[in-house]
């Protein structure tokens, strides 16, 4: 049962070495936000953001279906294609995380029906279901990682989502990856569950500051790892109401790899500004 989630969770995690990799790897965000470059603003430093926020994006837009080039994106802002109007959604999804994280931490479905809204845009679904949980008898009608994930009863979800969100025993990675595995495979709007799920996660991070910027681009880490890669892992995240050790692992690894990434680009781009 997906309630159960919380009620097991520090036990499970306690009982594996995930708490390890847990610290290790808010070792690695802690260092890079020491960095010169993002520890003191600068114009290097809106650069920087500007690329980590780029990639984020294009990972996040990757992973549902469209994949746009990073020297073309720029290109097809505002042309009114479809790619254009996803690359939109993303970008709006990966601000609004930052921007409703705390509503987010506070009201989750709040949070979430607007990030739904955001979400839909373009899509063709019934007007009235933008921005509202699914109902009972109400299929899941956009699944672009074509998961085949059972549903899971929203009022369960919505609790569940709320009990997680208020934790304050658990370490905010361990919250957002449960927050993301939780969204993705409980699927409780009718679209764009994944990215919600993804859009979550990174509220999580900001709220309770871990990434309080919003800086660490997980997204185009698991879309480096493959988007079958990805299904694979949200197909087997929750067990018998449990997250298993295997994407406490994996999430792990797409951090340390995002923070990788942002290392590098930090570094890039504030010698090229020197």
């Amino acid at each position: 049962m997906m309630g159960c989630v919380t009620l097991t969770l520090l036990d499970q995690l306690t009982q594996s070495s995930v708490l390890s990799s847990v610290a290790a790897t808010q070792k690695l965000i802690d260092e890079f936000l020491l960095l010169p470059v993002i520890r003191r603003p600068s114009a290097a430093t809106a650069v920087v953001i500007a690329q980590l926020r780029e990639s984020s994006a294009l990972g996040s837009a990757e992973l549902s279906g469209i994949a746009l080039p990073a020297h073309a994106s720029d290109a097809v802002r505002g042309d009114g294609s479809p790619m254009a109007m996803q690359r939109e959604v993303v970008d709006a999804l990966v601000a609004a995380a930052v921007a409703d994280a705390d509503m987010f931490m506070t009201s989750p479905p709040r949070a979430l029906a607007r990030w739904h809204m955001i979400a839909t845009a373009g899509l063709h679904l019934p007007d009235a279901s933008r921005g509202r949980p699914r109902r009972a008898d109400e299929p899941v009608l956009n699944d672009p990682l074509n998961c085949s994930i059972a549903a899971a009863p929203v009022d369960v979800t919505m609790i569940s989502l709320l009990k997680l969100a208020l934790d304050r025993s658990l370490p905010a990675l361990v919250v957002a990856s449960a927050l993301h595995a939780l969204v993705a495979h409980s699927q409780p709007f009718n679209a764009a569950n994944a990215l919600l799920a993804r859009t979550a996660a990174r509220a999580a991070l900001v709220a309770r500051a871990s990434d309080p910027d919003g800086l660490i681009p997980v997204e185009r880490a698991i879309a480096d790892a493959g988007r079958a890669k990805y299904v694979q892992q949200l197909r087997g995240c929750i067990v018998n109401g449990v997250i298993t050790v295997q994407w406490w692992e994996w999430q792990m690894h797409m951090v340390a790899a995002a923070v990788e990434r942002a290392t590098m680009i930090a570094r890039r781009d504030s010698a090229s500004q020197v």
